[in-house]
């Protein structure tokens, strides 16, 4: 049996979507059950579709804290590995390591580290410290989501290193049936209300964009503990007519609409909101943090790559595009070029490839 282990497969993020979607691809193609373990579960039922062939377990029912309940979990995780005969457990972040690689311990299961952030995110906080050097020499596998955190998991954490890293892409949904809109006048940015995702860099530069350009809107999907800091800096600039966070919204009604994207993180792993608008034909303006966007974004092709953090260069990119229909269209044109690398066949093979091979 292959066990995907997560923190809470209830929850709402990419990190729950991309289970979902990783689960679902190796349920139709391995000759083996596919179930999806939390640490614990919030919710009956996942957010994001998930096949019914798909059992959902939970080691508790309340979400808890503190290194006290360890013993417990070790105890509960290596339990279920011995009685449901699980031949594979896949980690969906790297933190699940410190549960999951003792759990292991005198059974025959393999675990594979699914690391959803990239190396030198959080390189400070005291878990990942542990997790890391734990699952260099005791995961069977960690996978990577970028080709460029690879090459740093692996400079990183040598000479211990013992685990085969491999990089596989998170799969980009297929294409929407809507067409581009050449004139629409709406920017779209999406992501947790959060310091990672740089929405007061954002707003930064959109001071210097929009006053000019009254004509064009600004969209802020999302929710988190960002929000009176970033509504208070819009009501500051003066933006409030043109910059809104309409909140948890179907993202549908809007990059349906959009006439480009506009991501302004510090640091990704791979952002999945980066793939889900290249499925809308979205020409795309986003700082080349690491990791991830100079893997999905051609730059000067499908869209624009800008210095991380510059606000100044993102606002000259977006006034660029507003500036140009023509160039919207050619960006659109050329959306989905190299996609092949996020079909959910060839990261679904990819996935199926390493199963296989622990097996």
């Amino acid at each position: 049996m292959i066990a995907f282990f997560i923190n809470d497969i209830a929850g709402k993020g990419g990190t729950e979507r991309v289970t979902c979607l990783v689960a679902n691809m190796l349920a139709q193609r391995i000759d083996q059950p596919v179930e999806i373990l939390s640490l614990h579960q919030s919710g009956s039922k996942p957010h994001f579709e998930l096949s019914q062939e798909i059992h959902l377990r939970s080691l508790f029912s309340e979400p808890g804290r503190g290194i006290a309940r360890f013993p417990v979990a070790w105890y509960k995780l290596h339990r279920y590995l011995k009685r449901n005969d699980v031949d594979i457990i896949i980690d969906v972040d790297g933190i699940l390591d410190l549960y999951s690689i003792p759990a292991s311990i005198r059974t025959h299961t393999k675990v594979v580290s699914w690391e959803h952030f990239n190396y030198n995110t959080n390189p400070d906080v005291p878990y990942r410290k542990i997790s890391r050097p734990l699952a260099a020499r005791f995961a069977s596998s960690i996978v990577t989501l970028t080709e460029q955190d690879k090459a740093s998991y692996q400079k990183g954490l040598e000479p211990n290193l013992k685990s085969r890293i491999v990089a596989i892409h998170n799969p980009m949904q297929i294409e929407h049936g809507t067409g581009y809109d050449s004139d629409a006048r709406v920017i779209v940015s999406a992501g947790r209300l959060t310091y990672q995702k740089g929405f007061d860099l954002l707003i930064k530069a959109a001071q210097q964009v929009l006053p000019k350009h009254p004509k064009w809107q600004w969209y802020i999907l999302g929710e988190g503990e960002q929000r009176d800091e970033l509504e208070q800096m819009i009501n500051e600039y003066g933006l409030a007519q043109q910059v809104h966070m309409p909140g948890m919204v179907n993202i549908d009604e809007y990059f349906s609409k959009a006439a480009f994207f506009v991501m302004s993180s510090r640091f990704e792993g791979l952002p999945m909101v980066l793939l889900e608008a290249k499925s809308y034909n979205l020409p795309i303006v986003s700082f080349d943090c690491q990791t991830g966007p100079s893997e999905i974004v051609a730059n000067g092709i499908n869209g624009m790559l800008i210095p991380s953090e510059d606000t100044d260069a993102l606002a000259k990119a977006v006034e660029k595009l507003i500036d140009s229909r023509e160039l919207r269209i050619e960006y659109s044109d050329h959306a989905n070029e190299s996609s092949e690398r996020f079909s959910p066949s060839y990261i679904a093979q990819q996935w199926e490839n390493l199963i296989q091979s622990l097996l």
